[in-house]
């Protein structure tokens, strides 16, 4: 084995070498390329999913915001119709009261007052005491005029 068999070994080792550090470089590069591909792919993940959750948050706010603001505004109009409702109903009740007492104490006045006239009108038209007691009126009529008169006919007729 001479001279160039070393030289060819030597060439040979060296371009052994050569390769195998090209295969540990490109490696390396190969290596460094997937992960800056990897963290930009997670830089952009990372970003999309943050504005996708800034987003939904903002929605589910303004959602919610729309949700009370439509509710509050349903609970005020109840409050105010059933107020307006109730006072409407207090008037009512309360008119009603009022015109059922009027109208019980017209009718009572005007019963007392009727009562009081016709007392008074049997009183005036009826001195002897007829509408008052009637049976008593016409027995004492019979026993003071038709009694006398009658026994003064029955007489005459004997006569």
């Amino acid at each position: 084995m001479g001279i160039i068999e070393d030289i060819i070994n030597q060439i040979k080792g060296w371009v052994l070498n050569l390769i195998d550090e090209a295969i540990i470089g490109l490696k390396k590069w190969t290596r460094n390329v997937v992960r800056e591909a990897i963290e930009a792919v997670d830089w952009v993940v990372n970003n999309i999913t943050t504005y996708v959750t800034n987003v939904y948050k903002t929605v589910q706010e303004y959602i919610t915001n729309v949700f009370n603001t439509v509710n509050e505004y349903i609970s005020n109009v109840y409050q105010t119709v059933n107020t307006y409702v109730t006072n409407v109903s207090n008037t009512f009740n309360e008119y009603i009261t009022n015109v059922t007492k009027n109208i019980t104490n017209i009718t009572n006045n005007d019963i007392t007052n009727v009562t009081k006239y016709i007392t008074n009108v049997i009183g005036v038209l009826d001195p002897m005491g007829f509408l008052k007691d009637p049976r008593g009126y016409i027995t004492t009529v019979f026993n003071l005029l038709i009694a006398p008169w009658g026994h003064g006919i029955v007489k005459s007729f004997g006569e």
